[in-house]
């Protein structure tokens, strides 16, 4: 795990951005990324200055303005300050998702700002966002997040993720007046009144909260005249008497839980009339638009179900991790119960070839394998019907096929090293 970053390691991790997105608004010339992502790093603390590199020709590390992009997802970042991100004075993007930060500072310094990602960290409250004027995607799923009161004032932002977290109300949204975009799925929301005044809302995914009251939604819902798609399943009020009927009746949505209930608004193309050209240029926006919709919520989906997918895989190595730790216990409590001479024959790669990874038992000292008849070869493979020794020499014993506790294996096996013990004796 690295520290301190090196120049020749940052130089490694530079390119060149192919395209630099218009609304990025940058003048004419070059520019770059700093791409760390997944490069086992557990700080941004850089072994050198930006800007003071004149001695290494043609290096971007004496160009910092340079950088517009900065990704270092999927690391174990713990924190982020001001001295980290103060030579990318010109960042439209950072990406720091799948870290363990709790605290970010300095990101206020980052005036031209337009997306941010914080998702998959240990992030409780907001922090120093009121100088982010510019930001317009704010992504902060799969946090620890209680309140958002405190948001500070972004009147560019469209496009807000605050989804598995653990809001229970959304008071502090009427700060963000251009808002179009809204994710709070999985929270311990109650209601929606905070958005009665999110006019420009178009998308609103609030699915699996505690909202109980269909009447109060709809009241709030009514007055979002832009507001095209409504994911509310997953909620209490789902299962009030004409859910979806009276929620179609109250608004003007296109979209319910990711269902069309209506067609979309089409523009007529008037041929004979002076503004044709216009109204074709219309009816050519709606379809892009339509078009564009449709390939994000199908992006969204798999999204989430990969976000699913990410949680799954760290409960199952939780588990895991729990039930080694449980047999490593047991085969140590065997183990106390060995000889000396006894113990003398585990050696250290006798113990290495029979605890394979992903084991679920201690099956080095349940050691069951089968004798190749024809070779006279130990099966690498092992099964119920025998138990091998160090030295690969079966003893024949009774039938332990039905014998599955860890605690009653172990008895067994130390059962049959008295039994071998006692035939050497004799």
């Amino acid at each position: 795990m690295m520290s301190v970053l090196k120049p020749e390691f940052v130089e490694r991790h530079i390119s060149s951005l192919a395209q630099v997105p218009l609304e990025w608004t940058v003048g004419a010339g070059s520019f770059y990324q700093l791409n760390l992502k997944m490069c086992q790093i557990s700080s941004l603390d850089f072994g050198f200055q930006w800007g003071r590199m004149a001695h290494r020709k043609h290096s971007i590390l004496d160009q910092p303005k340079k950088i517009l992009l900065l990704d270092v997802s999927l690391n174990d970042i713990v924190f982020l300050d001001h001295g980290q991100l103060a030579p990318f004075t010109q960042l439209r993007m950072l990406n720091a998702s799948l870290n363990r930060i709790e605290k970010y500072v300095g990101i206020e310094n980052l005036k031209l700002l337009a997306f941010l990602d914080l998702s998959h960290n240990n992030i409780t409250k907001l922090q120093r966002l009121h100088g982010c004027i510019t930001l317009k995607m704010l992504n902060l799923s799969v946090n620890r997040i209680e309140d958002i009161s405190s948001m500070p004032s972004l009147v560019q932002l469209r496009e807000l993720h605050l989804s598995n977290n653990k809001l229970k109300s959304l008071d502090g949204i009427q700060a963000l007046p251009s808002l179009e975009e809204l994710y709070v799925q999985r929270n311990l929301l109650t209601d929606l009144i905070p958005l009665a005044s999110s006019f420009h809302l178009r998308i609103l995914n609030a699915v699996d909260n505690n909202i109980a009251s269909l009447k109060a939604t709809m009241e709030v819902l009514q007055d979002l005249k832009k507001l095209q798609s409504v994911m509310l399943q997953g909620n209490p009020m789902e299962q009030e008497p004409n859910y979806k009927s009276r929620l179609m009746a109250a608004t003007e949505i296109t979209f319910l839980d990711n269902i069309s209930i209506r067609p979309h608004p089409k523009y007529q193309v008037q041929t004979t009339h002076n503004h044709s050209m216009d109204s074709l240029k219309n009816a050519t926006r709606q379809t892009f638009l339509e078009h564009i919709t449709e390939k994000k919520q199908v992006m969204q989906e798999n999204v989430q179900f990969l976000q699913k997918r990410i949680l799954t895989l760290q409960k199952d190595f939780r588990d895991y991790e729990i039930s080694a730790l449980s047999d490593l216990e047991t085969c140590l409590r065997y183990m106390d119960s060995l000889s000396l001479n006894d113990a003398q024959i585990y050696s250290s790669d006798f113990l290495n070839d029979r605890i394979p990874l992903g084991h679920h038992a201690p099956v080095s000292l349940k050691h069951h394998q089968k004798l190749n008849r024809d070779f006279g070869e130990v099966d690498p493979y092992p099964r119920p019907g025998g138990i091998i020794s160090p030295t690969g020499n079966k003893h024949l014993r009774g039938d332990y096929k039905d014998v599955t506790d860890t605690d009653e294996v172990l008895r067994c096996v130390y059962n049959e090293l008295a039994r071998k013990q006692e035939d050497e004796q004799c």
